[in-house]
């Protein structure tokens, strides 16, 4: 796993060294300062993030607001063999039913071979080493179908102790194993489901980013782009996190549209004072003649 970290600052943009230097120190994360009121300056980003997924993602951000003065950036990449490849001719035409209940084409590929297995009440793991074997795929495969059973399945066993169980658990079998090819791309923004999640504040103008800058900063947005390829030699996979921060007075600029009001009929005017509320003229307008 190849994993990078970087912020980009506006140029015009205050920031405090501690909080780079905790970035740097942390999360090996270097910064780079640009004009984000440049033409150029998103396609230094997206060039960067293009360079650490090798190729596989390579443009998540179209511009930038004006607004916005700091970018966060976290990539992920791998690439491994399998210890054991699929041979292509083994791999067939066959369907894959999604959660919905439809079936679709997909080419399947089939081995025989020792894999780590278990099973529990509700679902079956199967457990392919790489070629570094260090690296594992786990497939977690739920014993009823449909969305629900899907997302209940990898929110149980994703939890940190239900895993290790599952791991610990496994043990060597022979297997007919038939596994779909997959080359998927999903992309998303992540904030309202961080929102759902409790996280709330950082949107809003009660976020406290006071460690950051001494400007008022909020989160505009959390963008998030994943791809996933398993072929018969291996699997590789890249994703992305692009977390955006404006400063707090555009939030202003994301105000509910203006509401049209047309005086094209018969209205009343009130001239008044706004300290004493003393109403000095009233109109009824009943022509504008």
């Amino acid at each position: 796993f190849n994993v990078s970290n970087s912020l980009w600052i506006d140029q015009r943009f205050p920031i405090y060294k501690d909080f780079l230097d905790r970035c740097k120190l942390g999360f090996d994360a270097n910064a780079n300062v640009l004009d984000f009121q440049s033409p150029a300056a998103p396609k230094s980003i997206n060039d960067w993030i293009k360079e650490k997924t090798e190729g596989k993602i390579t443009k998540v951000i179209e511009s930038l607001k004006r607004d916005e003065r700091l970018i966060l950036v976290n990539t992920v990449y791998f690439k491994q063999p399998w210890k054991e490849p699929f041979k292509e001719f083994q791999t067939k035409d066959d369907k894959f039913t999604k959660t919905d209940g439809k079936e679709v084409q997909c080419k399947m590929m089939n081995i025989s071979h020792g894999f780590g297995y278990v099973t529990s009440d509700d679902a079956i793991f199967v457990s392919m080493p790489f070629k570094d074997q260090n690296c594992q795929m786990l497939i977690i495969l739920p014993n009823e179908k449909g969305d629900g059973s899907l997302l209940n399945v990898a929110k149980k066993y994703l939890e940190a102790n239900e895993f290790k169980g599952v791991v610990e658990g496994i043990t060597h079998r022979k297997l007919n194993l038939s596994l779909p090819r997959i080359k998927a791309k999903f992309s998303t923004s992540l904030k309202n489901t961080l929102i759902n999640m409790g996280l709330a504040n950082p949107f809003s103008e009660d976020a406290d980013f006071s460690l950051i800058s001494p400007e008022k900063l909020f989160i505009s947005d959390v963008i998030h782009e994943a791809i996933l390829d398993i072929n018969e030699h291996g699997v590789e996979a890249a994703a992305v996190t692009v977390v955006r921060m404006n400063l707090m007075m555009g939030m202003v600029s994301r105000e509910p549209p203006p509401i049209p009001v047309r005086i094209d009929r018969p209205a009343v005017v009130v001239l008044y004072l706004k300290s004493t509320k003393l109403v000095a003229f009233v109109g009824l307008i009943k022509d504008v003649e």
